[in-house]
């Protein structure tokens, strides 16, 4: 078996074919040889053609000709239609796996919580086999998804957290023969440690719904799982939120509550309240207090359910990071030239040049890019470099730009990487209009000699 990164054409540990231009320019090398191979050929026996058979040289070269041109054309779309024209896939691989980037109609989207590899009764599967754990998590994903309304094979992004790099070949391998149906997820991966010992992998999810037609978020759990938070939540089609990470002082409890009441207040001021709240993510020092994140968040929302919750380990001066995914409400008619992407900053917080504090996209599709890395590079700077033509070209590709850039999740496990991230950023985001972005340094991610991978969220240009 591949590895991953093999496997999944590059595409889920993000090496992206160099944005494709490697293998495109490999491939139009070898039409360009064979090009020239046959115009030798034929020029070397020209003696032995007479008249008649200058037509067939000449029809020999336009065959040529012609496949040279079917070649660029099949290279130049990568997007693939599924899901009864649906979702796009951008490069998905044909032996299974993960796709570079998925574009999604505007549909309701169930949002996992993070999953871990448990059984019904909260009993660890897997015992030091990471395989075996992974194999559990899409057990346990494909349950909540289905309590939405959706299933494993309508999984359009995927979030996985290893904990370790010497577990990450393992889980890929699961992921590679997990994903074999039409629809091939966009993929992100980050080494963290996890909320119990002993668990190597967890992950998260979105997926397509069915029969979903409420304007409001509702929450779904599955009797087939253990835990007592929303196990998913549904986002309706319409307008969607994304809510840079909000940090508070404090300890961790404190820190926590405070962040959620941030939040909250940020909520209030777009129009919308804990009931529109679909999925956190929460950054987190140390992660062998999660339990204490997962009370106060369980006493926040009271008697209501808490929304899905996924936790990465951090490396900062602050306990604890939150951002959201909400839903906006119903999409208005938007005018003709109108952004399908806004960019708001609330009352008493700061604009930046480089991260908008909340990101706003008014219906229509959703464009989800997997982690993106640097191909040869390995200094940070030029990881930045490679990975933002990687992004650029991806873009391109589904119909997006910088511009329309909703939502970044950096994660990065050097001061280097880090110092260029914030160093280069400016040079590729209008200031007016950066997208809303958390920060994470992590342990690893995932890759070997690399210190930085995106995983970004984005709408079609207009």
């Amino acid at each position: 078996m591949h590895e991953f990164g093999e496997e999944l054409a590059d595409v889920g540990r993000g090496s992206v074919r160099s944005a494709s231009t490697t293998s495109r320019g490999a491939s139009q090398l070898a039409v360009r040889s064979s090009t020239i191979g046959v115009e030798q050929s034929l020029q070397m026996n020209s003696d032995a053609f007479d008249g008649e058979s200058t037509m067939l040289r000449l029809s020999v070269l336009l065959a040529v000709v012609l496949c040279c041109v079917m070649v660029r054309a099949a290279e130049a779309t990568h997007l693939n239609t599924v899901a009864r024209g649906r979702v796009k896939l951008l490069d998905a691989p044909a032996a299974g796996g993960v796709s570079r980037a998925t574009v999604v109609d505007d549909l309701p989207l169930a949002h996992t919580a993070q999953l871990l590899p448990l059984d019904q009764q909260g009993r660890l599967v897997g015992q030091q086999d990471a395989a075996a754990q992974a194999a559990q998590v899409f057990k346990n994903l494909d349950a909540a998804l289905r309590a939405a309304g959706s299933s494993l094979d309508a999984v359009v992004k995927l979030n996985l957290y290893v904990s370790d790099e010497s577990r990450v070949g393992d889980v890929e391998r699961v992921v590679a023969q997990t994903f074999r149906g039409e629809v091939r997820p966009a993929a992100s991966l980050v080494i963290t440690r996890l909320p119990r010992e002993g668990v190597f992998v967890a992950a998260d999810a979105i997926g397509i719904v069915e029969s979903e037609k409420t304007a409001e978020v509702s929450l779904h759990r599955s009797p087939a799982l253990a835990g007592r938070g929303a196990h998913a939540a549904v986002l309706p089609a319409g307008v969607r939120i994304y809510i840079a990470g909000q940090a508070e002082p404090g300890d961790l409890k404190t820190a926590t509550r405070k962040t959620l009441e941030s939040l909250r207040a940020t909520l209030k001021f777009l129009g919308r309240g804990d009931r529109d709240i679909v999925e956190l993510k929460a950054f987190v020092t140390p992660m062998s207090a999660a339990a204490d994140v997962e009370q106060v968040v369980e006493e926040f929302f009271g008697e209501r359910a808490a929304p899905p919750l996924a936790l990465v380990e951090w490396e900062s001066n602050l306990p604890i990071e939150i951002e959201l995914v909400a839903s906006g409400g119903e999409a208005g008619k938007q005018a003709e030239n109108a952004p399908t992407v806004d960019f708001l900053t609330p009352p008493g917080m700061t604009t930046s040049p480089v991260f908008s504090r909340v990101a706003r996209i008014h219906g229509g599709p959703t464009i989800y890019i997997g982690g993106l890395f640097g191909g040869q590079a390995t200094t940070g700077a030029e990881q930045v470099e490679e990975i933002f033509a990687a992004l650029r070209d991806a873009l391109e590709q589904t119909g997006g730009d910088l511009l329309h850039l909703a939502k970044a999740t950096y994660y990065v496990s050097d001061e280097d990487a880090s110092r260029a991230l914030n160093e280069l950023r400016p040079k590729y985001y209008d200031p007016a209009r950066p997208p809303a972005a958390s920060k994470a340094m992590v342990r690893a991610v995932g890759r070997p000699k690399k210190t930085i991978t995106l995983d970004m969220i984005a709408a079609p240009a207009r």
